[in-house]
């Protein structure tokens, strides 16, 4: 048996992260992440938060 197709997860918010003008601060709400998992791949980076 070939898997001919990746299955795909819709159970996730996904967010796009854009740079702050102000470099030296973070945004709120990304210091209230408490990140549970990481991963990468094709030049992205994902985290997971409970």
């Amino acid at each position: 048996m070939t898997i001919t197709q990746w299955r795909q997860f819709t159970f996730f918010d996904r967010e796009q992260v854009a740079e702050s003008p102000d470099a030296d601060n973070s945004p709120q709400w990304l210091e209230d992440l408490e990140i549970t998992s990481s991963t990468h791949g094709r030049g992205h980076l994902f985290f997971g938060d409970m």
